[in-house]
Order: structure tokens, then sequence, then C-alpha cells
């Protein structure tokens, strides 16, 4: 009778510790998070520098700015990207993407 008393309260702790883990870690992974390496990127360059940012949010990237001045393509254009498209990535990386202002 003891053994399971002791292993009922032995379950009972490690329920509790894990809820506790999972709080504090900010909850269980919800479906929308994609395994490492699972988001290859998307081919912003030529874009309007807003429409590439919207892109690359939606695809669950982050994205930097930096800024190319005296390029000759249109202001406000992406004309370049780091890490390159296709390169697959995790989720929440970072897209440099270089913009061009005149």
């Amino acid at each position: 009778m003891k053994f399971w008393a002791a292993l009922g309260v032995a379950l009972l702790a490690f329920g509790l510790a894990l809820a506790a883990l999972v709080i504090a870690t900010g909850g269980l992974p919800d479906k929308g998070t994609s395994p490492p390496g699972a988001i290859a990127i998307p081919n912003v360059v030529g874009m309007p520098i807003a429409f590439a940012g919207s892109t690359l949010h939606r695809s669950g990237l982050n994205v930097a700015t930096h800024y190319s001045v005296g390029n000759p393509a249109f202001s406000g254009t992406v004309v370049g990207e780091y890490p390159l498209a296709g390169t697959r990535v995790n989720y929440g990386a970072l897209v440099v993407v270089t913009v061009s202002r005149r």
C-alpha cells in the first residue's frame, strides 16, 4: 500500500514539474512552428522593400535592412539578400536584405 501511495506522489510531483517547465518556456510549440532547417528563404530580390519584408515575415523569418547608396536600381528595391534565396533555415532566422537608396 505504501508503494502505491509513494508512486502516486511521485507521479503528481512529476506532473507538476512538467507543467511548470511548459509554463516557464512559453507553452507547448504551436502547430505553425517548423522543424530545424525547414524554411526555404524566398527570393525577394527585385521586390519593393515593403513587399519583400511582408513576404519574409509571412514565411516565419525576421528581417534586417541594409541600404546601398548609389545603386542603379530604383530606390527602395531589394538588390540582395543573405542568406541567399533557397537556403534552408530555422523558423525565426534573420534575413538581411540590401535595399537600393539613391
